[in-house]
């Protein structure tokens, strides 16, 4: 593994690098729940701006999706910077608009360097790196590789020499070997949240707090679901920040920012429990109030870790059950069973903590019944708040591979076509229809949300914790979804 060294990558010309990410509407992730969706800074990308910007660069970041900025506003900003180098982060979402980028950056001027990494770019670097308008990608953790590219820009022989890209020369393709991951974590800058505009950002609805900040204490998931990409990037490695260092930049978000709440991003919070003790203490320690929630595991807690938890501000833990039927948990993969996500549940909420699950329908094999069994769970579970998307089988995933054979692929006319790495297509399993899933989608949120118990929760959390602003939101968010959305012909492509 390597670590991040300020000094191997300060020297050298100083480059004008523009990072975006292209524009999307908010409905394309989150359909008829866009209003309470969460719009949340790239982590990834802000990584890589604060280690580009701790070298020296010149660096300006356009967010289009949050600015509402459009193709031909993106194109004057690019004539504007005048970028030597551009990047983007692409994912099986936005591939399509990250090389739309490039091409116009291409159009502007032919000198500018095109550099994409992302999630995408790493599970098919070969697609990726033959479109005409991408000059480099970058695969794996971008950090390092990205200053370095930087600095040895004009000198072709040196950039043969960078591990973890391709890069092309004399219209030829070269594939240098791949980079280890960083073993020092705490060797990276702080993630530049200060490029964005963080006014223009937001949690999902449901989330506490008035100034909401995402945060990464860790990289890397060590399980093997069979529809997730995580291990594709990290090689099933886990590897964290010490407690210091992010003690540290909690303290530097609250007092840049204000933040009066973060939501930990990390795959699986807990799946190393005694660096959460000691994370958790120091926490604790440091003697500074605010709220937190995180992602984990049902068989990655235990009470007295909950416990810790929860005096040090946690609220809320996102688990992902995904299931009501152990025959599919098994084809997931999740190493779970339905015993132990109920155990999971009780004992967070015995713990004083809210719990949120994600559960996902449509799955390769399941049928109706099937459907009706994950519905009938997350209801007569003690769950604070559930969501039902539709399965998206990721190209590259084992659970692609699982949809090609017992499914097929739709546009948003519905008719069927043949799925690529670069578009987002909607996948359909043998036997079922789609508008049916999205209905069992709507009847699923329907069960689980319209209950006076839940109604009563909701409100009085939220009434207590939310901006006014947020509160709207989610009004509106349940007003469109569960009474005007009702009467609305169901749309392909629609997860929620």
């Amino acid at each position: 593994m390597s670590n991040f060294n300020l000094e191997n990558y300060s020297s050298g010309e100083k480059r004008k690098v523009l990072f975006v990410v292209p524009p999307q509407h908010i409905e394309e992730y989150y359909g008829r729940l866009a209003s309470v969706g969460a719009r949340l800074p790239w982590m990834g990308m802000a990584y890589v701006i604060g280690a580009v910007q701790a070298v020296g660069h010149e660096v300006k970041l356009v967010d289009c999706e949050v600015e509402s900025v459009d193709f031909n506003e993106l194109k004057e900003i690019i004539k504007d910077f005048s970028p030597d180098v551009i990047c983007a982060s692409a994912v099986i979402t936005n591939v399509d608009r990250c090389l739309r980028t490039m091409q116009i950056a291409k159009d502007i001027s032919s000198d500018v360097i095109t550099v994409l990494g992302g999630p995408q770019v790493t599970i098919f670097p070969e697609q990726v790196i033959a479109e005409k308008s991408v000059d480099i990608i970058v695969i794996g953790e971008g950090e390092i590789t990205m200053c370095e590219i930087l600095l040895h820009l004009d000198e072709i022989n040196r950039l043969e020499q960078i591990q973890g890209i391709w890069f092309k020369k004399n219209g030829n393709i070269v594939k240098n070997q791949g980079k280890e991951l960083i073993e020092d974590m705490d060797s990276i800058p702080f993630p530049a949240l200060g490029m964005y505009n963080m006014d223009n950002y937001y949690p999902a609805a449901y989330i506490w707090g008035k100034k909401v900040l995402p945060i990464l204490s860790a990289r890397g998931c060590a399980f093997e679901c069979r529809f997730c990409e995580a291990r594709l990037i990290f090689q099933r490695k886990f590897r964290f920040h010490s407690a210091d260092r992010v003690v540290s930049e909690i303290n530097n978000l609250i007092d840049v920012h204000r933040a009066d709440s973060f939501q930990f991003m990390d795959d699986i919070f807990t799946l190393n429990k005694n660096r959460v003790y000691e994370l958790c203490s120091k926490i604790i320690e440091n003697g500074r109030k605010f709220k937190w929630s995180c992602f984990t595991r049902t068989d990655c807690i235990e009470p007295e870790l909950l416990l810790k938890m929860k005096e040090a501000g946690c609220y809320l833990i996102c688990f992902g059950c995904e299931s009501g039927d152990q025959k599919l948990l098994d084809l997931l993969n999740k190493k779970l069973t339905i015993e132990k996500n109920c155990e999971g549940i009780k004992m967070t909420k015995k713990a004083g903590i809210r719990a949120f699950s994600t559960f996902m329908l449509g799955l390769p094999t399941e049928t109706e019944e099937m459907t009706m069994k994950t519905i009938d769970f997350a209801v007569k579970s003690s769950l604070d708040y559930a969501i039902f998307p539709i399965l998206e089988p990721y190209p590259g995933t084992e659970i692609y591979e699982d949809a090609l054979k017992m499914g097929y692929f739709i546009n948003e006319d519905g008719k069927k076509v043949v799925p690529n790495c670069k578009d987002k297509k909607i996948w359909v399993p043998d036997g079922r229809d789609r508008k049916e899933i999205e209905k069992k989608g709507y009847i699923a949120m329907k069960k689980f949300y319209l209950r006076p118990h839940i109604i009563c929760s909701l409100a009085i959390g939220m009434l207590r914790n939310l901006p006014l602003k947020r509160l709207v939101r989610l009004f509106y968010g349940g007003i469109s979804y569960f009474i005007t959305a009702r009467f609305e012909k169901v749309k392909y492509g629609t997860r929620y």
